[in-house]
């Protein structure tokens, strides 16, 4: 029986305990909170600079405190901005993935013109010297005959 009474008694101390310490915490950040807001309203020292002609509103610290108006300080964020620029895409000079497709083998000796020059009618574009081994035999031939 003595027992029993005792773990009653240690588990209402505890309970306690606990209703104690939570109202505490709460207690103490409804403080925190007024605290702030406090500081929050308080009178600005310096006056703020004025940038075109008009005319600044000044409220009192109680008017603030009437509308519920808080300030914070600002603070700087990364702003993105993208903007379009027209333009044309070119093949660096001498540089470029294109292929030339023509009938025979052969290997570019000389380049005359690049991506995006102004280029005459019947203007050479490039030399080509010819290893198709098809072109020779069939040129052997002809001279023979």
């Amino acid at each position: 029986m003595a027992r029993r009474k005792i773990l009653l008694n240690i588990a209402l101390a505890g309970v306690v305990v606990v209703l104690v310490g939570s109202m505490g915490l709460y207690i103490h950040a409804e403080w925190q909170a007024k605290q702030v807001a406090e500081s929050q309203l308080e009178e600005p020292e310096k006056e703020p600079a004025i940038a075109d002609d008009s005319t600044p509103v000044r409220l009192s610290l109680e008017a603030r405190k009437n509308l519920g108006i808080f300030s914070n300080p600002l603070e700087p964020v990364k702003y993105w901005r993208k903007i379009e620029i027209p333009g044309m895409v070119t093949d660096r000079p001498g540089i470029s993935d294109r292929g030339v497709v023509a009938p025979v083998t052969g290997v570019v000796t000389q380049i005359h013109a690049y991506p995006g020059d102004t280029v005459a009618p019947d203007a050479p574009l490039f030399t080509l010297r010819l290893v198709s081994e098809s072109l020779h035999t069939s040129q052997l031939e002809l001279f023979r005959a």
